[in-house]
């Protein structure tokens, strides 16, 4: 089936993925470095730019780094060579144009062009409305039967064999064989500009380093799209990543960026804790000292009642089987003025008595009758 503009349906702003950044206390690092996030947006989906990653097989990125992308957890950082790409994607577009390809920019299909989009790639809606996979396509023949892709190289060795033939780096080949299939189109065209590094973009001179090149979706693009929908399944879809794997520098240089957020998140979560820690220090402070004082009271109370003789009894049941202990003590003290003018502190010593309450057992709740 050959789409028509009329055809291709468009993500509405709801369901594309949004721009705003996680919100730092709504995801935690697990103990095997796994991150989960607490709150989903539930608008995440994998990219034609992630899926070679969330597969293992993208040299720009790993498993972890997709999903910590797709869970927006981590922003692509926009560097000179995507800036420059996408100053010269609609120039690109035009020059060919001029050569005669008849070409459908994203601009003329959705309405948007490349240059008024701004802000993150991810936050950019997606030109494709499905539950796992999104994207967005550069452009399409004009007769609707190929997915044309835009991009920049530094060396165009890199985009052929030995022969000469076209050998499309495998992200980029399975990125674009995944917009074929969701536009449901059997042809891929890339548009490549050979730029040298650090190359100012008005001085790029188009008809001396573009290069076409025309090739079928990737033989195996369905397989790793299941594959892809697996991975969805079980991290994605649980709002999980996979551990990143120890001394992978790819994944370390995206936990610090995550890392950063974490611990700015954890000095939020210490001085919340401290807040009603010490409220709940006050609170139990202001109670336990009327406590306190009743409980003084009431043992000065249960003294006073005792009866003093031979007979005083020494054990005081509570209800729940708690045995208090009634002792009667003899203390000694001295009148030291009266020792001190005669000289003989022992002589005028003084003798008191007195009774002390202590738990001595801890006891448990009486059964009731009938229990």
């Amino acid at each position: 089936m050959t789409k028509k503009k009329a055809d291709i349906p468009v993500a509405t702003p709801e369901d594309s993925v949004t721009d705003q950044p996680m919100k730092k206390d709504k995801f935690e690092v697990m103990p095997d470095g796994s991150i989960l996030v607490k709150e989903r947006t539930g608008l995440e989906r994998i990219s034609g730019t992630t899926l070679a990653e969330c597969l293992g097989l993208s040299e720009w990125g790993t498993p972890f780094t997709a999903a910590c992308k797709v869970l927006d957890l981590y922003k692509i950082p926009m560097n000179d060579k995507m800036r420059l790409g996408r100053y010269l994607e609609p120039k690109i577009i035009d020059f060919m144009r001029d050569k005669g390809y008849a070409i459908d920019s994203a601009k003329d299909l959705f309405g948007e062009d490349i240059e008024d989009v701004g802000g993150d790639y991810s936050s950019w809606k997606s030109h494709f409305d499905h539950p796992i996979f999104g994207g967005h396509i550069d452009g399409l023949t004009a007769d609707g039967k190929a997915i044309v892709e835009i991009k920049t190289t530094a060396r165009i060795e890199w985009w052929t064999d030995a022969a000469g033939n076209a050998a499309i780096p495998l992200n980029y080949y399975l990125q674009a064989s995944l917009y074929a299939r969701m536009m449901e189109v059997d042809k891929i065209i890339f548009i490549v500009a050979a730029v040298e590094p650090g190359a100012k973009p008005q001085n790029v001179k188009l008809d001396e380093c573009v290069y076409f090149f025309e090739v079928d979706p990737h033989p195996q693009i369905d397989e790793y799209m299941d594959a892809a929908a697996a991975f969805y399944n079980e991290f994605i879809q649980n709002g999980i990543t996979p551990p990143p794997t120890p001394g992978n520098s790819k994944d370390e240089d995206c936990m610090r960026e995550v890392r950063t957020i974490v611990d700015t998140s954890m000095q939020a979560y210490v001085d919340q804790y401290h807040e009603i820690k010490s409220e709940i220090d006050r609170i139990t402070a202001a109670y336990l000292g009327e406590l306190d004082g009743d409980l003084k009271q009431l043992g000065e109370s249960i003294k006073g009642a005792a009866v003093w003789g031979e007979e005083l009894k020494k054990e005081l049941p509570a209800a729940d089987g708690t045995i208090y202990n009634l002792t009667k003590n003899t203390s000694t003290s001295f009148d030291k003025d009266a020792m001190a003018a005669d000289g003989v502190l022992e002589k005028y010593a003084k003798y008191s008595e007195f009774i002390k309450l202590e738990q001595s057992r801890k006891g448990v709740p009486r059964k009731k009758k009938g229990e």
